[in-house]
């Protein structure tokens, strides 16, 4: 499940790519594929996506809700603090995809929500 937005050829080359390798340096890798839409009238589209490395040293491994949290609490990147990213993300998918529901996203922003809370106490 995802969503794909349309960016038009100038802006893309324009500085939207570059923004977005900027962004994504932390180990995510730059991909082609075929986006698939939900409304199966719509034709698939070739979309750009980034993905994460496993291998790359910043890939920080499967781990408890708890110390995921905790380290999205203190990390900041290019894009700002990562708390702000993950409360966007989970905004984001409520209002662009309200039928589906991302237990593990909804647990990690509740999560990071409680120890912001406790921490500010």
């Amino acid at each position: 499940m995802g969503v794909a937005y349309h960016i038009d050829d100038s802006v893309w080359e324009g500085g939207v790519r570059d923004q977005l390798d900027h962004r994504e340096k932390g180990g995510y890798t730059q991909h082609v594929t075929k986006f698939y839409p939900e409304d199966t009238s719509l034709e698939p589209v070739t979309v750009t996506l980034y993905l994460g490395d496993k291998d790359h040293g910043q890939y920080a491994g499967a781990d408890s809700v708890e110390n995921m949290a905790k380290l999205i609490l203190k990390s900041v990147g290019p894009s700002g603090p990562n708390k702000e990213y993950l409360y966007n993300l989970t905004i984001a998918m409520k209002e662009l995809v309200p039928h589906v529901v991302d237990n593990h996203l909804e647990e990690l922003d509740q999560k990071v929500r409680e120890l912001e809370l406790e921490a500010s106490s």
